[in-house]
């Protein structure tokens, strides 16, 4: 296990009986041999929320565990990815704990990509991802996103700008798991949603106040549910 930065902070209040403050949360932060894993630590560090970076060979139940959430960053080629995560992919269907997908972690959760038509994803969501046509790739640089179904990671954000670096896009068999979008000459899915999993296109470790602003609603959602986990109840 590769232990990496861990975002240290003072004391914050504590927002109910029996609910975990941010400095008591623990994100585990999945390495795979790539992605923006310190930027990520450190935005969450600014939250005063710790964080650990866990190689995905050492990627365990018992290590999950361990921790209130999961992270995977992802950035480069899909395959790259796929290849990692093989003989883990049960570990991620499974997950009963909070999951937060960035930019190609996002892409991974769907069954395939045409970037790398020989590899699979991990099937949580149907569908696949394609390239974006007739346009200059990557989309780089800042975009609005357009909040299309209420969620509490996503309150407070609608209209905002986040920063995106991407060539492929995800394109879902049905539209149920999309709760935002952004446009690049054509929309696509900027974040999607799907029971415990929640994914952006965008990175919100680079996305400035906006950015924060998700990664904290994030954590607020990773307390409700361990609250309402703890005292039995199945849903929030």
């Amino acid at each position: 296990m590769n232990t990496g930065s861990e975002g240290r902070g003072g004391k914050s209040r504590q927002e109910g009986k029996g609910t975990k403050t941010h400095r008591e949360i623990k994100i585990l932060i999945v390495n795979y041999g790539a992605g923006n894993l310190r930027s990520v630590a450190n935005a969450f560090g600014l939250l005063q929320v710790n964080t650990e970076i866990v190689n995905i060979s050492d990627l365990s139940e018992d290590v999950i565990n361990k921790f209130d959430a999961i992270v995977l960053p992802g950035v480069g080629n899909f395959d790259v990815l796929a290849e990692a995560i093989k003989g883990k992919e049960e570990i991620f269907r499974n997950l009963k704990k909070q999951f937060l997908g960035i930019c190609l972690g996002l892409q991974i959760l769907l069954c395939r990509s045409e970037e790398a038509e020989n590899v699979g994803g991990l099937r949580i969501i149907s569908g696949g991802n394609i390239k974006f046509r007739n346009l200059k790739v990557p989309h780089i640089g800042w975009n609005k996103i357009r909040v299309l179904k209420a969620h509490p990671v996503l309150s407070g954000l609608d209209n905002n700008f986040f920063y995106f670096v991407h060539s492929y896009y995800a394109n879902p068999k049905t539209n149920d798991c999309v709760f935002a979008s952004c446009n690049y000459c054509i929309d696509f899915p900027a974040i999607i949603v799907k029971d415990n999993f929640i994914a952006t296109q965008f990175h919100p470790e680079k996305s400035g106040k906006s950015g924060i602003k998700f990664l904290k609603n994030f954590i607020k959602w990773v307390k409700k549910h361990n609250f309402y986990y703890k005292n039995g109840f199945k849903r929030i």
